[in-house]
């Protein structure tokens, strides 16, 4: 694929700088391509909101001497076909700039035509991850997925949750996402019981029945839920149907699925109730305010009517409407700088972006640092009735009332209400001791032949074999029955077990010796 993007961007024999035409009106124009499935509700609130923020931006701006133009293609969600897109943009339409990207593959395909061209790709779709760090023209603005992190661990703790249970999607788009709450996770000891995995193919409710059955059965209470709405719908219907949006279980939703939850409909919402989930954050204000009620009234006509006034329209719009004008402010920077005699020698307009600060609706401070301006400020939402009810802010590393009160724990939160209408917080379950116990049996060497790893005195066994697989099995709610072996001949032993000689042992024991044999 690299090899691909590298032959395309030889044939197209792309500039890196700035090219200007004179349109009609004598104004310097600067075309601007954007990539996306235009056949999606995200496609056309983008394409619709850049266009109106570019109006907006020059009926504010009328003596400014450059016009930001915008170039569509349509990539049917397909990665293949927005790279092709990209291709035709900078080959045909002689753009400066690509705004796109809906998926991570797409991301990374744009991110390294971007390199070789030395165009900048814009993206809002795809959260920061790490894999997208060595592309230096891909810059982002989207909410920052460390600081989302930060917060749910702290909310976890906030509540006491030693530990929870992380259900996600099996992509690329969202396992990606998941690694950083991950490690967040392990690195504030928030133990993760159990991680389930679903994809397109489980769509059917027959496996998620049997996952999420098993994870019940586990007594698991504290579930972290990251996949796409399609999953999501199905993955709570099924969890009413089993009882597990009750009281007792805990759900919290990341902001990349919360802000999908308007994709919804009330079938689903009604099983979700008392969930809670973080949301990107944008400040209500008279200027947003304004923008969302015209860009409305222009989409009504649209497919998408009825979705205008939903949240996460609201933040694809906000975002779209700052990179329109980044762009514009950008290019207009270019041009007060130079003089018609060296148009050709201005900076490019990844460089002007870097070192300049932008105001936008979604901040008022916008300035891109490492290529990416991340969002750390979240809603944290509780689900009641068909509403989100906000329950809080997470911001630079605090929780804040809606009131404004800083909070530097979750007692300062907004009330919130659990599953079955409970104001009791749910308690951590998983193979808590009042399920019935199973016996564990547990044959162990009696020759002391390396005691600093297993060693008998006086019928207690002690070592660091010994200590580890006590640890590891802390969290499982078994009886020890620790049985000593002293034979001699560990393939004998082997060997009687596999001829069944000792079938009431298996299944329930496990060979300490095997794991001395091995060590050295």
């Amino acid at each position: 694929m690299e090899n691909l993007i590298y032959i395309i961007s030889i044939l197209s024999l792309f500039s890196s700088r700035v090219v200007a035409r004179l349109n009609d009106n004598g104004l310097e124009e600067v075309r601007v391509g954007l990539v996306v499935d235009l056949s999606s509700i995200e496609g056309k609130i983008l394409e619709t909101s850049f266009s109106l923020a570019l109006s907006d931006f020059y009926g504010n701006n009328k003596g400014y001497r450059t016009r930001v133009t915008l170039s569509s293609r349509d990539s049917q969600g397909d990665p293949i076909l927005a790279l092709a897109a990209a291709t035709d943009l900078l080959h045909t339409a002689k753009v400066e700039a690509i705004v796109g990207a809906q998926s991570l593959q797409e991301a990374r395909l744009l991110a390294a035509i971007s390199e070789k061209s030395k165009v900048p790709v814009i993206s809002t779709f795809v959260p920061h991850t790490l894999s997208l760090n060595k592309y230096d023209h891909f810059i982002q603005l989207t909410h920052g997925t460390r600081s989302e992190a930060k917060g749910i661990t702290k909310l976890i703790h906030g509540f006491n949750w030693d530990s929870v249970v992380v259900i996600y999607e099996d992509v690329d788009d969202w396992r990606e996402g998941l690694q950083i709450l991950v490690d967040h996770f392990q690195d504030d000891g928030i133990h993760i019981d159990l991680t389930t995995s679903f994809d397109e193919s489980s769509l059917g409710t027959d496996y998620m029945v049997y996952q999420l059955r098993k994870l019940k059965s586990l007594r698991a209470a504290v579930f972290v839920v990251h996949m796409s709405e399609v999953l999501v719908s199905r993955l709570f219907r099924c969890a009413e149907n089993l009882g597990m949006m009750e009281e007792g279980y805990a759900w919290i939703l990341t902001a990349r699925t919360m802000n999908h939850f308007h994709h919804l409909d009330h079938f689903v919402v009604r099983s979700m109730q008392r969930v809670i989930g973080f949301r990107s954050y944008i400040p209500e204000s008279e200027e947003l305010s304004n923008f969302t009620s015209r860009l409305r009234k222009i989409m009504v006509d649209e497919t998408t009517a009825g979705m205008e006034t939903k949240h996460f329209s609201v933040v694809i719009s906000v975002w779209a409407h700052d990179i329109a004008c980044i762009l514009a402010t950008a290019v207009e920077k270019i041009f007060v700088r130079a003089s018609d005699a060296a148009i050709d020698k201005v900076s490019n307009i990844r460089e002007t972006i870097r070192h300049s600060r932008f105001k936008g609706l979604s901040h008022g401070d916008i300035q891109i640092t490492s290529n990416r301006f991340l969002s750390g400020t979240f809603e944290i939402m509780n689900i009641v009735g068909t509403r989100e009810g906000r329950i809080g802010l997470w911001t630079c590393g605090d929780f804040c009332r809606m009131r404004g009160i800083v909070a530097s724990t979750t007692n300062e939160l907004e009330t919130i209400i659990w599953p079955d209408e409970s104001d009791k917080i749910p308690r951590h379950r998983f193979l808590t001791e009042n399920v019935e116990r199973k016996r564990l049996r547990v044959l162990v060497t009696t020759r002391n032949w390396f005691p600093h790893l297993v060693a008998m005195r006086a019928n207690t066994f002690t070592g660091f074999c010994i200590e580890v697989f006590k640890t590891s099995m802390e969290p499982f709610n078994y009886e020890l029955e620790i049985i000593p072996y002293d034979g001699n001949d560990y393939d004998e032993l082997a060997y009687t077990l596999f001829n069944k000689v000792h079938m009431h042992y298996l299944g329930s024991v496990v060979l300490m010796n095997f794991s001395v044999k091995w060590c050295f």
